[in-house]
Order: structure tokens, then sequence, then C-alpha cells
């Protein structure tokens, strides 16, 4: 099996060789040419607000300037279908979409080189336009194209090849989508790094090899400020590495959750020396060697880097055993307040290595060092097991008791009324004891009896006793009282005056007798002095004076209340107003009867003729009531309602006006109401006898109505008609253009009804205005809402047509030159002409100082009538300088520069002017670096220009560098490393006394180091490095303290460090934990690993004793007699569980009864206990009698009650064993001791008779 690992492990480490040193072989800094090969541009131009060229950032304009760059000069662009930009090829606006601009890399040497990369800087802006995307994305915000910039590469002439894509996200334009973010899956959609103003390094790896390499970049922009910019292209290529590691030996994990595991791998081979070595993850100690320890379990990786940075990596998966598992198997609760019948379990303990140990704690319990035990007192008790390995894990039990028995009175109801039963009393639920509570009620049976409460109780004595499930009782008294009977008697009574009324009264004497607290209610009704002894206000008939007491006991008293007959009054006649208004209606009523007699007539309201009598006239519309009194002011009343007709009205009425000016179609109508229905009508001036009157000219007429009882009403009408229909304002405005139809015509009627109609003809619509007229004659018919009809005539104009027909023009002399001009004559139209050239030229009748080109008058005449003419001015083909080539210098201050043209264009015969130096020819040699301009002047005096920037290398520079410090104090692992700049790169390095040759010196150890880097054309810099190291780790133990018992775990040591690396961390071992004291620690040799912030490491030792165990067993000496085995301690006798023998003290011990025993022996601060040894024969005869005594209640509270069969003395004990009373005990009475003054808690009674002691435990509880 470990020949198989092995061998899994070596077939990872040899696919595990993945990371490749990356080495520099082409670049184009955009300082100069590139470093191989040729970039086509190399220079270009374009003007400041759209350019596509090599600069600076002097010379552009940017909206948001670019920053990161790397040396002086980059390539940027922006603008790129900006016209008249001179970018090559690039038209005009109306030859879009040109706009595709690209720079291409050529003739890359590439020969014999592998695992290819490009690294280069990006950079890309857009403030006030987005860059566009619609084409590729569903939800672009792009205007017609498609915006990207894409690098590509060919390899031997091969197609190109995506290496990068950038694109807009496509998303609705806002703050973050109108940027070029990276296409990571190439379908067309930005979705990875947005590129911003800041150059930011891309890096991608390049497919294949062969022998040269093209690049290419392609940008397409087409918005007015979509600025990019690129700079540092790179080509790198990857050696083949072999380096080799293999694994050499694993040490596991002890304890499940430790940090135990080591592993080692053999010294790397392959590749190239020194290697260093990195375990992850963490830093484990020993890490950067090829050995580590204190690993936790888990799969560690040792991966080892060659001089070369090649790396091969071995993993190793550290185990470890599963963690102890404890688990509770089962426990029982003490069944009795005080008692000691606890028992607790665990199911066998399963994980770790085996070989457990069970240690039950506090105390030793029976059964300790077994899964279970018992004679558990309440409180917590813990079950620690420990496996072969010395790991623990823990169970807690909490074994509870029942609280003593608690019942007190809730309630109590007394009788509420003399011989009731409705007495009820109640206890409140009782706490304590072992529930399962039971309730008796004394004497017989109530209601509710075996419940907390009953009721239904007479007045006496009752007692509610509660058993609980253990037979324990407590009782409760209760006495339910009652109240004497209550006396009620009549006083006096008056009977009712008049018939249905409330005069009669009624009393009676006070109440006497019952609860007192008395109320009155008479019934039926609420009569005046209800709830008193006398009441007022009573009708006739029968009524009735409860009285209540306070428990709501009652008693009542009658009385029949009398009445005289009722006075009967009738109504004899009735006559109603005859007129709306009047005072012509009477009534009368019969005689009176019944009641007292001796009657009086009043009729209300005011004095009608004939008032005090029992008929009245003279009467208005209205109700009138007769009221008759008799002798005993006894009343009754007629009413009387006297109606008259309602008022005559002609309020309702409608009219029709003239529709019509001068019109007689109008009319009236009137609807009478009220009076005497059959009404007549006369109309006036005129209109007729019916209610309506038709066939009215505008006009006032009145109705006059009559009803059948003569009576008149009148109303007024005022038929109206409307104004004449009139269209004298009107307006118009003529065609401004011959040939146009911009004419319009408007009328603005008046008069008639509102609500016109309009009709125009031959045309012009059915509005008020008629627009879109060409020249001609118009008529408008007017109808208003009546249907009344208007005319009105227009007669619309327009001028003579415009025309440009007479013109001119004279074309550019030179190519690039601005010196041709167009001239137009108008006619025709409104004079007073304006002229506009396009796409310039000004705005008079001739345009001159113009290029080459399409160019548009437009002439506008007074009225904004137009005409255009195109003219199109010619030129020579332009002289141009194109094909140029250069030769920077070669070394940093040198002049061995040169720089060539070739012109073409314009009219042979060239002659050249270098400047500031170069010389007359089209090759200028012996250049430093700098910028140069060459000026070619053709046959015709035209001129061309052209500048070169000859580069020279900076000067060879190791400013950059960086150290790493030895680690731990002896160590090789420092390292040390150059990153030169300048010269020309192709850098090699060469360290000492020692370190390698390359950039990166490692597996230093402290000391000082020299590297000397050289360039591609033999320059050296040197550059030194003065590796530290830390002072060695020293521990100090600081404290240690021992076992105080035999089997605690109660030891501790603690260490302080110093040196090395402060920032230390602990681990102990076999335990401890990882604090600077380790505590909780058991007898034995424990280690402690101190590491220090860079993971150095140092350990000590200490040595944990403990005493000798003390001797826990029990010998019978004799028949009966037992002994403790251990000498010269402390003892104390228990009958088992936990019965204490108060006074049994000594080594040996006479049982006097039998049963189970053990003891607790102490030596020194250290106890132990003895497993229950059983006696199963007496000692001595005397004790097969063993006297007996019993106490009650218990728990107790108060007093305390005991039954004995013998007489002696007596002691109360508390559980430190201290006597608190001593009283005697007589057998022949029940003897009661009162045991108020003790605090709460458990007790043991001692009785003793001579040579004979008995005990029991008492529970005090309050």
């Amino acid at each position: 099996m470990k020949q198989k690992i092995t061998f899994l492990l070596v077939m990872m480490c040899l696919f595990s060789i993945s990371t490749y040193a990356q080495t520099q072989f082409w670049s184009d800094t955009f300082e100069g040419s590139p470093s191989s090969g040729t970039r086509v541009p190399e220079v270009n131009g374009g003007t400041t607000t759209g350019y596509f060229r090599l600069t600076d950032g002097s010379n552009i304009s940017q909206i948001v300037p670019f920053t990161g760059k790397q040396g002086n000069n980059y390539w940027a662009g922006e603008d790129h279908n900006g016209p008249g930009s001179g970018f090559p090829g690039e038209g005009t606006s109306a030859n879009n979409p040109l706009n595709e601009l690209q720079i291409e890399w050529t003739g890359i040497n590439i020969s014999g080189k592998s695992g290819l990369s490009f690294s280069g800087l990006l950079a890309a802006a857009s403030t006030n336009e987005p860059w566009d995307n619609q084409n590729a994305c569903i939800s672009g915000v792009g205007t017609t194209n498609t915006d990207y910039i894409i690098l590509e590469y060919s390899i031997d002439g091969g197609p190109y090849s995506n290496l990068i894509r950038f694109y807009n996200r496509g998303s609705a334009s806002g703050t973050g989508d109108k940027y070029l973010f990276e296409d990571t899956n190439n379908d067309g959609c930005g979705d990875g790094i947005q590129l911003t103003n800041v150059f930011g390094e891309f890096t991608k790896t390049i497919a294949g090899t062969g022998t040269t390499m093209n690049l290419r970049i392609r940008v397409y922009s087409e918005g007015n400020n979509e600025e990019w910019g690129i700079d540092n292209f790179r080509l790198f290529e990857a050696p083949v590495c072999n380096v080799a590691l293999t694994p050499a030996s694993q040490t596991n994990v002890a304890c499940n959750g430790g940090a135990t595991g080591a592993a080692t791998v053999n010294v790397a081979t392959g590749g190239t020396a020194p290697y260093t070595y990195d375990w992850t993850p963490g830093n484990p100690t020993g890490d950067g060697t090829t050995s580590v320890s204190g690993l936790t379990a888990g799969t560690w990786t040792c991966t080892v880097t060659d001089a070369n940075s090649c790396t091969a990596s071995v993993n190793f998966t550290i185990t470890q055993p599963t963690a102890i598992s404890l688990t509770p198997a089962s426990q029982t609760n003490v069944a009795c307040n005080g008692g000691a019948n606890g028992a607790a379990a665990v199911n066998n303990a399963t994980g770790g290595a085996g070989g457990y140990t069970y240690n039950w704690t506090p105390g030793n319990p029976t059964g300790d060092g077994t899964p279970s035990v018992t004679g558990l007192t309440a409180g917590t008790w813990t079950c620690t097991v420990t496996d072969a390995n010395s790991c623990t894990t823990s169970v807690n039990f909490t074994v509870t008791q029942p609280t003593a028995i608690s019942l007190t009175a809730a309630s109590q109801t007394n009788v509420s009324c003399n011989g009731g039963s409705n007495g009820a009393a109640a206890v409140n639920t009782p706490t304590g004891g072992a529930g399962g509570y039971t309730y008796n009620w004394t004497p017989g049976n109530p209601t509710g009896d075996g419940t907390p409460s009953v009721t239904g109780l007479t007045a006496g004595t009752w007692t509610c006793t509660v058993t609980d499930a253990n037979a324990c009782t407590t009782s409760v008294n209760f006495t339910v009282t009652q109240p004497t009977a209550i006396s009620l008697t009549a006083a006096s009574q008056t009977n009712v005056a008049c018939n249905g009324g409330a005069t009669g009264a009624a009393a009676v004497n006070a109440a006497t007798g019952g609860a007192g607290g008395y109320t009155y209610d008479w019934t039926p009704g609420n009569p005046t002095g209800d709830g008193t002894p006398s009441v007022t206000g009573l009708t006739a008939g029968t009524w009735t004076c409860t009285v209540t007491d306070a428990n709501a006991c009652t008693t009542s008293v009658n009385f029949t209340v009398t009445q005289p007959t009722a006075i009967s009054l009738t109504a004899a006649s009735q006559t109603n107003v005859a007129c709306n208004g009047g005072a012509t209606g009477a009534a009368a009523v019969n005689a009176a009867t019944g009641g007292a007699g001796g009657y009086t007539y009043d009729w209300t309201p005011g004095n009608p003729t004939g008032d005090g009598t029992p008929s009245v006239t003279g009467l208005t519309a209205g109700t009138w009531t007769c009221t008759v009194t008799d002798a005993n002011a006894c009343t009754t009343s007629v009413n009387f309602t006297v109606t008259q007709p309602t008022t005559l009205s002609t309020a309702t009425g409608s009219q029709t006006n003239v529709s019509c000016n001068g019109g007689s179609n109008g009319s009236a109508s009137v609807t009478p109401s009220g009076g005497t229905p059959g009404y007549t009508y006369s109309w006036s001036p005129s209109g007729g006898t019916a209610a309506t009157a038709t066939g009215l000219a505008a006009g006032t007429y009145t109705v006059t109505v009559t009803d059948a009882n003569g009576c008149t009403a009148t109303r007024d009408f005022t038929i109206t008609e409307p104004t004449a229909l009139s269209t004298a304002t009107n307006s118009q405005t003529n065609v401004s253009c011959n040939g146009g139809s911009n004419g319009s015509a408007s009328v603005t009627p008046s008069g008639g009804t509102p609500g016109y109609t309009y009709s125009w003809s031959p045309s012009g619509g059915t509005a008020a205005t008629a627009t879109g007229l060409a020249a001609g004659t118009y008529t408008v018919t007017v109808t208003d809402a009546n249907g009344c009809t208007a005319t009105r005539d227009f007669t619309i104009t327009e001028p003579t047509a415009l025309s440009t027909a007479t013109n001119s023009q004279t074309n550019v002399s030179c190519n690039g030159g601005s010196n041709g001009s167009a001239s137009v004559t108008p006619s025709g139209g409104t004079p007073g002409y304006t002229y506009s050239w396009s796409p310039s030229g000004g705005t008079a009748a001739t345009a001159t100082g113009l290029a080459a080109g399409t160019y548009t008058v437009t002439v506008t005449d007074a009225n904004g009538c137009t005409a255009t003419r195109d003219f199109t001015i010619t030129q020579p083909t332009a002289l141009s300088t194109a094909t140029s080539s250069q030769t920077n210098v070669s070394c940093n201050g040198g002049s061995n520069g040169s720089a060539s043209v070739t012109p073409s264009g314009g009219t042979p015969g060239y002659t050249y002017s270098w400047s500031p130096s170069g010389g007359t020819a089209a090759t200028a040699t012996g250049l430093a670096a700098g910028t140069y301009t060459v000026t070619v002047t053709d046959a015709n005096g035209c001129t061309a220009t052209r500048d070169f920037t000859i580069t020279e290398p900076t000067a060879l520079s190791t400013a950059t560098n960086s150290q790493t410090n030895v680690s731990c104090n002896g160590g090789t692992n420092g390292s040390a490393s150059v990153t030169p700049s300048g010269g020309t790169p192709g850098y090699t390095y060469s360290w000492s006394p020692s370190g390698g040759t390359a950039a990166t010196a490692t597996g230093l150890a402290a000391g000082t180091y020299t590297v000397t880097v050289t360039d591609a054309n033999g320059c050296t810099a040197t550059r030194n490095f003065t590796i530290t190291e830390p002072t060695a780790i020293s521990l100090t133990a600081t404290s240690q303290t021992n076992v105080s018992c035999n089997g605690e775990t109660n030891g501790s040591a603690s260490v302080t460090p110093s040196g090395g690396t402060p920032g230390y961390t602990y681990s102990w071992s076999p335990s401890g934990g990882t604090a600077a004291s380790a505590t909780g620690l058991a007898a034995g040799t424990y280690t402690v690993t101190v590491t220090d912030a860079n993971g150095c490491t140092a350990t000590r030792d200490f040595t944990i004793t403990e005493p000798t165990a003390i001797d826990n067993t029990i010998s019978e000496l004799t028949t009966g007699i037992l002994t403790a085995n251990e000498v010269g301690a402390t003892y104390q006798w228990y009958e088992c569980p936990n019965n204490l023998l108060i006074g049994e003290t000594n080594q040996e011990f006479t049982p006097t009864t039998l049963g189970d025993y053990r003891v607790e022996v102490t030596v020194g601060s250290c106890t132990v206990q003895s497993t229950c040894f059983t006696v199963t024969t007496l000692g001595t005869g005397t004790f097969e009698n063993k006297f007996q005594f019993v106490i009650y209640p218990n728990p107790n509270s108060g007093l305390l009650n005991i039954d004995s069969n013998f007489d002696g003395e007596f002691l109360i004990v508390n559980q430190l064993g201290q006597t608190v009373k001593t009283f005697k005990v007589n057998s022949s009475i029940e003897n009661s001791i009162n045991v108020e003054s003790l605090a709460d808690g458990i007790y043991y009674i001692k009785g003793t008779n001579g040579t004979q002691i008995s005990s029991q435990k008492l529970i005090i509880k309050k």
C-alpha cells in the first residue's frame, strides 16, 4: 500500500510542472522603432481634434488625459470619422463607414520560441458620447455601427487570430455603459475589465509556433469623443522546465483536531539550482525547507521553485483518527428532595484511539470508572472519557430533585345568605414534591372534591389534604361563616289622584338583619326615590319593594295603589278655512264626562271667538287644541287640524326665443299650480287664451291665470332674437414663392348664433382659416348655429420664380491649396437675396479661398425662397513624403542615427532641406537622438515636411529592487531581486559571492551580496544588498504547578519567549492549548512549541508530578466490622448511597443494621470515596432489634412531630456535622419539637440509647 501511495505522489509531481519563467524577446515602446520587424504606419498624424498618431500627449486634444504611460510616447486615436483629419485612406463624412484604422507589426522573429504570450498597455475613454454597440448587442445604444478595439496575431502568413477584443456592453446609455469592456467570450459584447483613461496592463497567451509573427490592432470609432491609446507592447517566451520533486515521508495527526502531522520531500532534482520550497496552505513549522511539522489533517502541498521560476509540486494527505464520540444513554433523577438515588449512564465511547477510561466528577459515585454510576445527589455530574492517546471528551448530566411539597390557601367564600350552601374554598396549586397530586376535602363530599377547589359549602370548618405521587401529605383548614336573616315591613301608602296619573307613594321601614349594606329596588319601572325606603310618582297598580343585602340576599313587601276613572272628551264638529290665508274655520267638542266634575274649557293657541265654551269660530288654518280640566285639576285634550287650499302659483313656465334676427317663431308657456283647479289664461299684448302662446316676435308678453274660485296670478316673458350674421372681419396671406402653396385666408364671423361652420371653394377646407393655398380666387361660406349664412371672396397672388442660372468658378492652382473661387448671380423671386456656401465659402455672392472639393451655394430671396447651384473645384495631386525610413542611435549618447525620405506627387524636380541639421540630400546621416524635420520642395515651389524622432536607449539602471531577509536565525531563505530598466533589454545577471545568474537570488544566508546586470549591448550596472536575520528564539519557564491530588488535572505550566520575531503562537503537546500558559494538566511530560511571526520555532519540556494515590478500598476485619485500608487519614462513613453517619469518623466502623456502606478518605486536601461495601452479617446480636423513630411532616417549616420506640437523647446536626439543637424524646407520647429557628436546608436527626444509634434526614423548607 505504501508503495502505491508513493507512485501516485510521484505521478502527481510529474504532472505538476506547469509554471514557466517568461523571457521578453520583442517590444515596441513607441519611443522609436520596434525591437524587430516593422510597424506601419510609423508616425501618422491628424489634427488635435481628430487624430491617429504617435504622441507624448501634448499635441492632441483629450477629454480626459491619459495617465500611466511608460516612457515618453504612446499611440493615440480619436474621431476617426472626422472629415479632413488627414488619416490615410479616410474619406469625407459622405463616404463613411471608412472609420476603422489599423497599426500592423510585421516580420517579428519567433523562430525556435515556444510558450508565447503578449503583454501591453491599453486605455480608452469617452465622456460626451458612448462607444457604440448597435450591431452586436440587442439593447445597444450605438447610432449606425459598432465601435471596437481588436488586437490580433498571425503566424507565418496565416489568417489573423483574436488575441483580445473590447466592445461596449450594449445596455442603455448611462454612467457605466458608454465605455469599452473586454469581450471575454468573443460574442461581440463587452463583459470583462473596463478600459479607462489610465493605461491598464493586459496579458494574453499566443497559441502556436513558427518562424515569423505579425501583430495587428484594429480600432473602429465613429464618435467625436471616443479616445483610445496603446503603449509598451511586448512578446515573451517560456523555456521548457524540468524540475522534479518526490515525497520522502509523512506522519499523520495523532488526535482528531490536532496539529502533530509532518511531511518531508526529497531534495528537488532537475531544473536550475538554487531551489526554494513553499508549503501550503498556511505557514507550517519548517516552511521554506524540505520538511515541515505541526500539520493539521488535510491536503498539504510542497511547491519547489528553481532559479528560472520553474515549479513542481507534491501533495500530502495528512489523516487523523475520528473524534471520540460520547453520548448520554440514560439518566435517573433523585426521587425525593434531599435524596441520593440518582443515576446516569453513557453509551460506550467510539472513535479516537480506543482504550477508553471513564471518570465521573465531582466525587467518586458508585460505578465510577465505568460507563454508568448510581447513588447520585442532585447537581451536575460529568463523565470524561480518555482514549489511548490521552484525547478526551465529556458529557454533562444535570440530576434534578423535586422540591418540598408546599400548599397554601388560595381563596375562601363564606355562605352569602343565612341557611344557604354557596360557600366555597380553594387552595393554590401545590408545588414541590413528586407531583401527581390528589386532593381530599372533609367533612363530607362537597362539589369539586378531588380538585383544588370546592363549592356548595355550608357554614362550618372544612379541610383540604393534598397527597403527592410519593404519598406525602399536607393540609389547609377553612372556617366558612353565614349572616343572620333579613327583616322588612311596610310603613305607608298614598293612592293616585288622577286617572293615569303618577302621584301615588309608598314607604317601608328600614331593613334589619342579613349582611347589611342594603339596597332597595321598587318594581315595576323606576319610580322617584327608587333605591331608597320610600318612593313617589307611582301609577295605579301593584308595587313591590325588594331589599338586597351585601351578600345579594333578598326579601320583599307589596303595595296596591288605586286611581279614579278617566275624563272623557270627544270632537263634535270642524269647519276648514275656505281660502288660503283666511280665518273662516270653526270647531266644537261634546260635553266632558268622567273625572271629578266641575269642568272648564280652554282653546289654544290664542283666544278664538267662544274660548271657554265647548265651541269656537274665526279660526285660521292650523292645529287647535281644546283642554278640559276637572275639580282635581286633571286634564284631557282634543286636537283639531284646520286646513286651507295652497297658494295659486305660475312659477313653472318656459319660452322659445326667435331663432333668427327679424323672425317671429318665438313661443311662451305657463303651468299653474295651487289654488283651486279649473284654470283660465289671458296673454297680452297678444298670444291668445291657451296655456301656450306661439308665433311671437321679439318683445315682452304677460299671461294672467284665474282659478275656479276667481283667484288670479300673472307671469311676464321676454322673447329675444340674435343679431345679424356678418363676415366683415377677414385677412389673407399671399403665396411667398412662385409655384408654392403656402397662401392662406381667414374669416372671423360675428353676429348670428355662435357655433359657426365654414366651407371654402374651390378648396381650403372647413376651418375659419384656409391654408396651403396656391395663387387663385377662393370663396368662404359661413353658417351659424341656426343655419343662417354669409359669404366672402379672397384673391391669393404669387411672385415670379427665383433663378441661379448665371454663375462662374476658378479652380485651385496647387494640391492642398485654397485659392479656388465660385460666383453666382440670382434673378427672379423677391429681391433682397442672401447667400450660404457649403461646406464653406462664406455668405457673399462670390466664395473665395476655396480648396478642392464640391461646394453648394444656396440663394434665399426676401420671402425665404431658395435656389441652389453646385460647383466642383479641382486641384493637382498632393506632394507627399509618406515613404520614409530611419535608424535610431544604437547607444545612449551616440550619433549614428539616420533618416531618409522618398517624395511623390507634386511636380518632380525635388530639393531637400534638413533641420536643425542633416544636409540637403534625401538621406541625413550622423544624427544624434532628437527630432529632425525634412522639407521637400517640388518644381512648382510646393513644399511638404516630415518629422523624424531619432531615439536612443535610456541609461541602464538597477534602481528598482527588493529583498527578503532570512526569516529564522541561521536560515537560508533570504532572497534579493533586481529589476533593471533602461539600456537595451536582454539583461543577464551575476551575483557574488553566491546567488546564481537570475534576476532573483534565493536561498541566501545573512550577509552582503552584489549583483552585476549586463544589457544586450554589454553595458553594466551593480547593486548591493545586505540580507539580515533575527536573533534566535529563547524560552524561559516562568512557572509550573504540579497536580495537587492523584488523578486530578489541575497542573499548569507557563513559558515566556524572547528573540525571534515577536507575534508568538504556542502549541502544547500532548495537550494544553495554544496560550503561553497551559492549565488543566494531568501528571506527565508536556512540550510547548513556540512559533514566532516568521514561523521559526523553539521547544521546552515540563514534567508535571502528582502525589501517590489514596487507597479507597474497604476490608472487613471480622464479621460486621469494617476498616478503611488507607492508614493515617481522616474518615467519614456513609450509609449508601449518601446517608451521612454522624460521628462515624474512625478508620474502623461497626454497622448497626444490615446494608451497604462506604467511606470517604481524606489525606491533606485530597479526598477519595470507596465503593459501597455490603454488610450481610452484623457483628453483635444486640443490633438485631435496632430502635426506630419516625418524624413528620418532612419537609418541615415549624413544628416537627417525633414518634419513637425508645427513650433517648436526640441531636439535630447540619451537613457540616455541627450540632444545632438537642432534646429528649419520650417513647410513650407523640413528641413535638419547634424547628422554626433552623434555616432552609438538609439536616440529620440522630437518636442514641446507650450503645444504639439511629438517624433520619430532615428537610427544612419555609
